[in-house]
């Protein structure tokens, strides 16, 4: 009888672990809806659609998706763990699996129209599955809650998932078996406190229907009534508010007739003392600078029979100091690619041709500060200068103050364009047309134009920039038959340009070869301080991120607490310590899964700085990716303080330092360990979203091998490295053994008596001698996650330019 009960229990896991699985795998809708959403209120306020054109539709897609989810897990799994083989329980089985995913898919794409942002809405949705979890009757049964939180019970859609596929298995006619007066399935049942008959299924599924349609209604009525996602601020510095308080009253001391009546109350005097910019006059010059990428498959399938395609051909030019240059041509010209290829910023294909720079200024570190200062008060940026640079469209700077280091005219006034002393005009194939000084109103460039046979003349007042687009386009090269590359190339001024960049690339008499001891202007220490430091500040100024998960720990700390109220003193029987067990197994996934899932976004938009920085030669891979993991351990101890001071004394578990400390002990190594794997996810995927994805599938494996839903004897060999390899089994571990494995109290276990610590031994296989070796291989968990962070965020670059 105990070995069939002891068999039931581990069929009771299987069929909470389907539910699991359905329910969590509708997690990724929620980086998508908020990806979507944004682009949903745009159209919103143009007036494309309502609400509801876009939500029914949303709504309507996910059906086969979770129709086909279902059935692969059905169908993979229902007949290989070896359920009740009759055939109509198999399709219940599959009805109720995909209204479980269906209702989850809904759930998510509501708290994300709710919560809109990346950050609220993964700790929202850990919240709800954290939640839904607790109150779905497995974890703890409804006869061991409160009696004041039995509601819970009925609100959560976990709940009707597990009365209708237990009742589907349990009442199978292979259950019947009578024992003790009752059925061998509703002792099973009756033990978890799921003693409901076999129409309840059919009320299962209709509550979750219905769940379905009422988290569709919120998204719609979200969608309708609420407002957009935080758009970027303009954020206006205090002196200059004032500056500009001040000169309205100048104006106020205008009379009607627009005469001054005094003295100006305030004047804006120059700023003293300022610093002169240390700025010493280089030329960058480039000569037969050529540029390939490698074919697109389209290309090679049109016909195009060459394995590069070249973007740059033969570029030759140089910039010098004091003179205005514009870099114009057609879309497709190539000039946005020289000039990443002349800063070196192009992160994959061929790049031929010399680039020299004619000098380098070295600059102390106070000359530095003061230097950045000095460049954001020129540019009038100086007052948000301690501000996040935050996300485009989301928040954050606004657009105007995002700091454009290049920008393109592609067709500039007449005004713009005549303020340039010289001009680079490129057409399609990256070949330059001209290059060459404007000359008064235009007048350099119009006459070589005008030179060439069969180019009409420009017109009176015609804008020449405009003019000169137009005669040099590619139809009208097609239409005089000749190419102003090569007639470039023919002319007087190509001769005399290679003969300038031949003089601005050697090194003037007396100056110094640029010389660098590293490729970066910082040894490790010094890059590893300033980006701790850059970390430091920018975890400190995001709220939605570190304040967010401060407060879910809390609030989910509070919630294990009044759930389980003093269930780690009351052990008298198995379901007890499963209980007990339970609020464990909870707390390390989904602390674990909140902080993982968090730190995604976060992490992969600093990723983005990282590219960027480490190409500009401000810090390496090494010393940003140790300054990410460092800056989490003060958060991450933080957590774990938090929920031990709450749930420990709440739960009732014995008051010992040594058994505190490994509660907490064992916390703080599962939330660096998330943190650790979340960052690894996304130095190894291209994005968020794949991120999330995989994240997912992490979760299914770290829950499934956590000895919770199976326990680690009963997990087949050929698995059992899986076990072993995931942080949760020994974190679960640890906690459990640590509290209860020296406990010699004699209780019942599936009609036998045993010592709690003999139970724990010959179920879950946890000794108490062996807490040292859990404690070490904890320790391992988060240091080789944070170190294969390190390797694969510097070996691996997802940016392509």
């Amino acid at each position: 009888m105990a070995i069939d009960m002891i068999h039931a229990n581990y069929y009771m896991g299987s069929l909470f672990y389907a539910l699991l699985i359905l329910l969590v795998d509708g997690f990724p809708e929620l980086a998508m809806t908020v990806s979507r959403i944004v682009v949903f209120y745009k159209q919103k306020e143009l007036c494309f659609y309502p609400a509801w054109a876009y939500a029914i539709p949303a709504a309507i897609l996910k059906i086969p998706l979770s129709f086909l989810e279902a059935f692969v897990w059905t169908i993979l799994t229902y007949y290989v763990i070896g359920y009740s083989p009759e055939v109509g329980r198999f399709f219940r089985h599959f009805l109720l699996l995909f209204a479980v995913h269906l209702t989850s898919i809904s759930m998510f794409r509501f708290i994300a129209s709710i919560f809109q942002t990346v950050g609220a809405s993964m700790t929202a949705g850990s919240s709800s599955i954290l939640s839904v979890l607790l109150f779905g009757g497995f974890v703890i049964p409804k006869s061991y809650m409160p009696v004041w939180l039995k509601w819970g019970y009925w609100v959560s859609p976990l709940t009707y998932g597990e009365i209708g596929i237990t009742v589907n298995e349990f009442l199978a006619p292979r259950w019947e078996k009578v024992s003790a007066n009752t059925t061998l399935g509703k002792q099973a049942l009756e033990s978890r406190g799921l003693h409901f008959d076999g129409y309840f299924y059919w009320i299962s599924v209709g509550a979750l229907m219905g769940f379905t349609l009422l988290f569709n209604i919120g998204f719609t009525l979200a969608l309708t009534f609420l407002k957009s996602p935080g758009k970027s601020l303009s954020l206006v510095s205090y002196e200059k508010y004032h500056q500009l308080q001040g000169k309205r009253d100048d104006r106020s001391d205008l009379d009607a007739k627009g005469k001054s009546t005094g003295e100006p109350k305030t004047s804006v005097e120059p700023k003293k003392g300022r610093m002169v910019l240390p700025f010493e006059p280089l030329t960058v010059s480039f000569q037969d600078v050529q540029y390939y990428v490698d074919t697109p498959l389209e290309m090679r399938k049109g016909g195009f029979e060459h394995n590069k395609l070249q973007l740059l051909s033969d570029i030759t030019g140089a910039f010098r100091p004091g003179v205005l240059t514009a870099l114009m041509g057609v879309s497709g010209a190539g000039k946005t690619t020289l000039m990443d290829v002349l800063c070196g910023r192009k992160t994959g294909g061929i790049i031929e041709g010399e680039i020299r720079i004619g000098g380098y200024p070295k600059i102390d570190s106070k000359t530095k500060a003061e230097f950045v200062n000095e460049v954001l008060e020129t540019i009038e940026l100086d007052g948000i200068k301690d501000s996040l640079v935050g996300m485009a469209g989301v928040g954050g700077l606004s657009t105007e103050q995002r700091r454009t280091v290049v920008c393109t005219i592609h067709q500039p006034s007449i005004d713009i364009f005549e303020a340039f002393d010289e001009l680079i005009l490129m057409k399609t194939g990256g070949r330059i047309i001209y290059s060459g000084q404007l000359g008064q109103h235009s007048s350099r460039v119009i006459e070589y134009l005008e030179s060439i046979p069969g180019v009409p003349s420009i017109k009176d007042n015609y804008n020449p920039a405009t003019w000169m687009l137009e005669v040099t386009s590619k139809s009208a090269e097609a239409d005089l038959g000749i190419d102003f590359a090569q007639i470039y190339r023919e002319s007087a001024l190509y001769e005399n340009n290679q003969e300038l960049v031949k003089q601005l690339s050697s090194p003037s008499p007396g100056s110094k070869d640029l010389e660098f001891p590293t490729r970066y202007p910082q040894n490790g220490w010094g890059q590893f301080k300033a980006c701790f430091w850059k970390q430091n500040l920018s975890y400190w100024r995001s709220p939605t991120y570190n304040l967010t998960r401060i407060l879910f720990i809390c609030s989910s700390s509070l919630l294990f607490g009044t759930l389980f109220w003093n269930q780690g003193e009351k052990i008298n029987n198995q379901q007890e310590l499963f209980n007990v067990f339970g609020s464990m197994f909870a707390a390390i996934i989904f602390f674990g899964i909140n902080n993982c899932s968090t730190v995604l976004p976060f992490v992969a938009t600093e990723r983005n700085v990282l590219y960027r920085e480490r190409y500009a030669g401000m810090f390496s891979s090494w010393a940003y990716s140790f300054a990410q993991v460092l800056v989490e351990l003060p958060y991450s101890f933080t957590q774990a303080v938090l929920y031990v001071v709450i749930t420990y004394p709440m739960i009732g578990y014995h008051w010992s330092a040594y058994k505190i400390f490994w509660v907490f002990y064992s916390m703080f190594c599962t939330i660096l360990c998330f943190n650790y794997l979340g960052m690894l996810l996304v130095s190894l995927t291209p994005n968020v979203q794949v991120a999330s994805i995989v994240a997912s599938s992490a979760y299914t494996m770290l829950t499934l091998f956590s000895g919770f839903i199976v326990p680690g004897p009963k997990i087949p060999k050929w698995w059992l490295w899986l076990y072993y390899l995931c942080p949760t089994s020994w974190a679960l571990n640890g906690m459990l053994t640590s509290q209860y494995g020296d406990v010699q109290k004699e209780v019942v276990v599936f009609g036998e008596t045993k010592t709690v610590a003999a139970f724990l031994q010959d179920y879950f296989g946890y000794h108490h001698h062996l807490l040292g070796l859990v404690a070490v291989v904890l320790l391992l968990f988060p240091i080789v996650f944070a170190f294969l962070f390190a390797y694969f965020i510097g070996k691996l670059n997802f940016q392509r330019r």
